[in-house]
């Protein structure tokens, strides 16, 4: 256990050394404070808007919306912290240095296994408590709530997202172990699309207005909101609702135990062999042209990459044949802001290569504008399979473009993010620190950006969309030029 802690320490020290070499003065300390404090007052003034209007029905005496409400963001919680866990599985690889490492000491397979998963839902957690409190708990400092109630709701937040991390990551371990035993290829894609396909299959079952309304009087023991007792016990509500505290305690305690132990279930990782794709496609004798089709083929052989996009193809056929979507323009908005994910791990992947893009004479700018066209051709492509799958293409010109703006978007945006917490072999588990640094810049970036375009309209707000764009090409040459010179 000491050994476990260890490695999750020395894990986390990596990431702040990561973190450091970018607040590395104490002008760059300062104004990351205030950007941060800015974009949490914002997220806190959403937040209160949401749930004010329920907490001022309970503290004028209906003690019945205080269950609805802490119901509710307990399943919000839960489901945040099953698309947490997915997310940060397909973006943190499963080989590492670290871990090539640690295989000459005399540690336990299952030691280092806990060690990472420390550091893994630490951050999960966290994250969950975090984005839930700013919606919750302004609106109780505003109402009058007082210390005990939000004590209170963030134990048992703490304890709602730490029991659905560890029965997810029990499944996971699980069902993985049962995949290599059948010897059943690519066990990571087929275990997440699993685990995708049983939550979501759980959540339409169990999902019923009426029965979330009856939790006031007759507890369900759902295990999206299971720990909601603790709660009201700790209000000193329980006596409104008839529940057996010893079931939902064994309950947690029962997952907590299975989780652990299926530690022992995974399986030493085993270095990846390179894949092959797009050999046909002949080199440029350009420099640019050879940067683009290097990163196509690159990134199109990365293995993360593959799956991830594998992955959500196999959700949008689900999906479409589960709810029989109609709005297919919406679902391609939404599958365009993902075909970006591919350029995570650009930067990463490519630290090798900087000494000879220096070599060759190669800026800069070229370099980031060499990749980010490279990638977003990747983002196109994908792009038309998800029409061809979808079997929809966007009737007017406008909605294509904007299709279009997003996917350049989320290239560029999911591209500065992995260059500002690279993602590689030598830093185990950085591509959940380079996802969470983005959900923490573009949550409250999204509310403060919708706010403003809904407030101006016209030539105005094209100039906007213009400025942004420029802006974001900007960013993604002078980061890039800023960690050039770092390696």
């Amino acid at each position: 256990m000491k050994k476990s802690f260890i490695i999750s320490n020395f894990m986390l020290k990596m990431w702040m050394k990561e973190i450091l070499k970018i607040l590395n003065t104490k002008t760059k300390q300062a104004v990351s404070v205030i950007v941060a404090l800015f974009l949490i007052f914002i997220a806190s003034l959403v937040g209160y808007q949401l749930t004010s209007l329920s907490l001022t029905s309970f503290f004028s005496g209906d003690p019945k919306s205080l269950t609805l409400l802490i119901v509710s963001m307990y399943f919000n919680a839960s489901i945040f912290t099953m698309v947490l866990f997915i997310l940060f599985k397909t973006v943190a690889t499963d080989y590492d240095r670290l871990s090539i490492q640690l295989s000459w000491f005399p540690i336990k397979r299952y030691e280092k296994n806990l060690g990472y998963f420390l550091l893994f839902s630490n951050m999960v957690i966290g994250l969950v408590i975090l984005f839930i409190s700013l919606i919750i708990v302004p609106a109780s400092v505003m109402q009058g709530a007082g210390v005990r109630f939000i004590f209170a709701f963030l134990v048992g937040l703490f304890l709602q997202s730490s029991f659905m991390l560890f029965l997810i990551h029990f499944l996971y371990n699980f069902i993985s172990f049962i995949v290599r035993i059948c010897k059943i290829p690519f066990t990571k894609l087929l275990s997440l699309f699993l685990i995708v396909m049983i939550v979501v299959s759980y959540v339409l079952e169990i999902f019923n207005i009426n029965k979330l309304l009856t939790n006031f009087t007759d507890f369900d023991y759902n295990l999206m909101y299971f720990l909601t007792p603790v709660f009201l016990g700790l209000m000193g509500e329980l006596a409104l609702v008839e529940v057996n505290l010893y079931i939902i305690l064994g309950g947690y305690i029962l997952v907590a135990i299975a989780s652990y132990f299926s530690l022992f279930l995974m399986d030493p990782e085993s270095e990846k062999k390179s894949l092959k794709f797009l050999q046909f496609i002949p080199m440029p004798r350009s420099k640019f042209g050879a940067l683009i089709v290097k990163e196509v083929k690159c990134q199109s052989r990365n293995e993360e990459n593959l799956l991830n996009f594998i992955l959500i193809i196999l959700l949008t056929i689900m999906f479409s044949l589960k709810f029989n979507v109609n709005q297919s323009l919406i679902v391609l908005f939404i599958l365009s802001g993902t075909t970006g994910i591919v350029a995570l791990n650009s930067f990463g992947n490519d630290l090798k290569m900087n000494t000879s893009y220096k070599m060759f004479g190669l800026s800069e700018s070229k370099v980031a504008m060499g990749k980010w066209v490279g990638l977003c051709i990747l983002s196109f492509v994908q792009l038309i399979i998800y029409c061809l799958i979808l079997m929809y293409v966007p009737e007017s010109l406008l909605s294509t473009l904007q299709i279009i703006l997003i996917a350049m978007n989320s290239v560029a945006l999911f591209y500065v993010a992995g260059i500002v917490f690279p993602i590689d072999k030598k830093n185990p588990y950085t591509g959940i620190l380079a996802f969470s640094f983005l959900l923490c810049m573009l949550i409250p970036i999204f509310f403060i950006g919708n706010f403003v375009m809904g407030q101006v309209d016209g030539t105005l707000k094209y100039a906007m969309i213009i400025a942004f764009e420029i802006v974001l090409v900007v960013t993604i040459v002078f980061v890039n030029k800023w960690r050039f010179h770092q390696v």
